[in-house]
Parts: structure tokens; sequence; C-alpha cells
């Protein structure tokens, strides 16, 4: 297990650029979100902000995380969260997708904005402040090593002599398997994440 970690960290040591910069991405598009909600710049954000909320209770997975709290479902909650952060919020969004190996960046660049228009007005307490920036940064933190992963292989395709090799085929195998790694970190962040966001949750309601 320890030689697996070691190869992990290995790997986010290889791709730290790339992790660092869509980290600033978010953190950038994040406070463009929020500012331009305080600023009320476009006149339409504030309408937007209110259809975007009510159709994230509405329909998305905050509706059944909600429900599930209600019930007392602690545990089932963090795994519900987890389950889907690291599926659909990391895999499926950031890395799958990387086989165009900028499309990471557009939907970091859009993620980052939705959460600081959704967010504005949130922080209201010291509890609530540090449950929310804790949740953030651990979810950016693992969406900037999923979508590194996804560009990671996205680039594998397009720059086979980045990895040493004139081969697709033998470039794509090996950016798969430094993903592969990458994902272990992806796993933990996310767990640790959804641990936090819920019992924080949970003891403060």
């Amino acid at each position: 297990m320890l030689k697996i970690l070691s190869k992990s960290f290995q790997v986010f040591l290889q791709l730290k650029k790339i992790i660092i910069s869509i980290f600033i991405l978010y953190i950038i598009s994040f406070l463009i979100g929020y500012i331009l909600v305080f600023l009320n710049k476009p006149e339409w954000i504030l309408e937007y902000r209110e259809n975007l909320i009510q159709n994230i209770f509405q329909t998305g997975p905050i509706k059944e995380i909600a429900g599930l709290l209600l019930r007392g479902e602690i545990i089932l909650t963090i795994f519900f969260t987890f389950s889907y952060n690291l599926i659909v919020g990391a895999f499926l969004t950031t890395t799958l997708i990387g086989v165009v190996f900028f499309i990471p960046i557009i939907v970091t660049i859009l993620r980052g904005w939705t959460v600081g228009v959704v967010f504005f007005g949130s922080f209201t307490t010291p509890q609530i402040i540090i449950l929310t920036l804790g949740t953030l940064f651990l979810e950016f933190l693992a969406y900037s090593l999923s979508a590194a992963g996804g560009i990671h292989i996205g680039l594998s395709l397009i720059m086979p002599s980045r990895y040493k090799t004139k081969s697709r085929k033998e470039s794509l195998f090996s950016a798969l398997k430094d993903v592969l790694f990458l994902y272990l970190l992806i796993i933990i962040i996310l767990a640790f994440g959804a641990v936090w966001e819920i019992l924080g949750i949970a003891l403060l309601t």
C-alpha cells in the first residue's frame, strides 16, 4: 500500500504544474462568480442565481442529500456524497472528457464560476465559513487532480513524445496508468471531504 501511495505522489509531482494551474483557475473563476453577484453585474445575474439554486435543490444531488440528512442517515449521506463527487464530479466531467484535452479547462471555469454564484452570501458565521471553505478546498483540490488526469490522457494522444515514445498507444497506456495511481489520492481527498461536509452540516443543524 505504501508503494502505491508513493507512486501516486510521484504522479502528483509529475503533474503538479497542471494541478496547481487548474486549482488557481477554480479560485479565480469562483471569485469572479461571487463578485459579479455582489456587484449585481450583469443585471440578469441575480435572477440567474435564483433559478440556478432552485434547479439544484429540485433536481440535483442536494435534494437526495438533504432527504437523507433529514432522516438521520449520516453514513449513507456520506457515501452518497462521496460516490456522486467521485463518479460525476471527478471521473465523468473532468477525467473522461479529457480525451479532448482542453475540455476539462472549460469545465473548471464554468464549475468554479457557478459555485461562486451559488455560494454568494453563504459565509454568515465563523462555523459556516470554516465548513464551507474546507469543503471547497477539498473538492476543488480533488477536481484539480481529476482534471489534470484528463488533460494528461488527452495530451498523450496528441503529444506522444511528451511521454518519451512515438507510439500513441504506448503514451496512452502510460497516461492511463498514471491516472489510476492519481485516483487513489482523489478517492482519499473526496472521502475526507464527504465526511467533513456531511458531519459539519449535521453538527450545525
